[in-house]
């Protein structure tokens, strides 16, 4: 299987993923700090591309999940209560 071929070319990779940006770059005549981002090594583009075709990792909308009013004051997102000891 195609997994498995992947995940051993992934498990003798030396990094899976190296970081770029996080340096200043000149853009419009100014100096901006570029965003620092993630390149992913083919193996995990594959990995990856191999879990959706698999039905392992499902595309969710985060977006439309969630609602600025879904914890109107904090309601509900607190941390939940201990309970109470019996006796």
């Amino acid at each position: 299987m195609k997994l498995w071929t992947v995940a051993e070319e992934l498990a003798v990779n030396e990094a899976p993923a190296t970081w770029a940006g996080g340096k200043p770059v000149q853009s419009a005549g100014e100096t901006v700090i570029q965003m620092p981002y993630v390149i992913y090594a083919e193996p995990v583009n594959e990995i990856v591309d191999l879990f959706y075709k698999l039905g392992v990792m499902v595309p969710f909308d985060w977006s439309k999940w969630y609602r600025p009013d879904q914890y109107p004051h904090g309601a509900g997102s607190q941390r939940p209560r201990s309970p109470k000891r019996l006796g």
